[in-house]
């Protein structure tokens, strides 16, 4: 079928360069593991500690050049009468299971709309302002609040997102850190190989999102009969969304793709990608005491993590001597 998701633009990286980055990238996930106290086969994570987080364009009726495409692969305008613009941002978090953060969406503007408007939006779509319904640092950050509401339990947390710079303000990385949550960052380059919502989500969720739209238009005689003033549009655009995203909740086997792309693990096995062809990763080779820190706080904050630990250790086997 058709993929909605436009390509993202990113330099051409030489397979074998994948290959050693990907490397990269699942060591860090697994030696992120080891950094608190086990709790199952995926150490200090479980299968519902781990997401991944990105963001797509919209257009409020989804592609309308591409709805119909002749048998050359020439796209059918509609009338030319819907825009196929960004008209918003859609953030997606995806989990192992247990979908517990909502799609977020980003308007463009400042955000000074009333609370009629705000009460009509789909319920649970969280709705952000930005100056050009693009992701930047602020609206990063209340993201990431937002999220942190609705995932903090005082478990560690593995939190997956591409090398976008807006994911990468250090405030950013040390808040969620402090809330003992690891950033998984996907090297430049790889999103299309690594990252879960580029291979498995974003696609089916813009089907989804399009035929939703479809409907929408389906409800009059035609398309120039549409007329919806910017208060109704970003109404209509929150249900659309929240429509795409139930029906993209079952559509999906999240366990299944999270396993299949090595996000979750059963073992110590040697992993294979389902999107990275004669890619092997072997976790057996992964230990805690090499780790990558960017300065001397880092180091300070694992040297006391690792001492933390080592104390529970101690006190649950001083305790279960008492015991025995």
């Amino acid at each position: 079928g058709l993929s909605l998701q436009r390509p993202k633009r990113q330099d051409k990286v030489p397979l074998d360069e994948v290959h050693r980055l990907a490397n990269s990238f699942y060591t860090f996930n697994r030696r992120a593991s080891l950094w608190s106290i086990k709790r199952g086969s995926m150490g200090a994570f479980t299968d519902g500690d781990i997401c991944n987080m990105d963001k797509s364009p919209l257009a409020l009726f989804g592609d309308q050049a591409k709805r119909s495409v002749n048998d050359i692969g020439t796209s059918n305008e509609i009338n030319g009468c819907i825009s196929n613009k960004r008209f918003c941002t859609v953030i997606l978090t995806v989990f192992h299971k247990n979908q517990r953060m909502e799609p977020a969406v980003l308007f463009k503007g400042k955000g000074n709309v009333g609370v009629a408007e705000r009460q009509q939006y789909s319920k649970g779509i969280h709705v952000i302002f930005t100056p050009k319904a693009v992701i930047n640092g602020p609206s990063m950050d209340l993201y990431c609040t937002k999220w942190l509401e609705r995932v903090h339990d005082g478990h560690p947390k593995l939190f997956v997102a591409d090398s976008a710079n807006s994911h990468l303000k250090p405030e950013i990385i040390q808040k969620l850190r402090k809330k003992n949550v690891a950033v998984s960052i996907i090297p430049n380059g790889c999103t299309q190989y690594l990252q879960l919502l580029d291979t498995s989500v974003f696609s089916v969720f813009k089907s989804h999102y399009q035929a939703a739209a479809d409907e929408y238009i389906d409800l009059f005689s035609s398309c120039s009969k549409i007329k919806l003033a910017a208060k109704q549009q970003r109404i209509l655009c929150t249900r659309l969304i929240s429509t795409a995203w139930v029906r993209t909740q079952n559509s999906i086997v999240f366990e299944r793709a999270f396993v299949d792309i090595g996000y979750t693990w059963i073992d110590e096995s040697p992993v294979s990608i389902r999107t990275l062809q004669g890619f092997l990763f072997g976790p057996s080779t992964v230990t805690s005491s090499i780790i990558d820190v960017d300065d001397r706080e880092d180091q300070e904050e694992y040297r006391e993590k690792k001492k933390m630990v080592e104390e529970n250790k101690k006190h649950s086997h001083l305790s279960s001597m008492k015991n025995n």
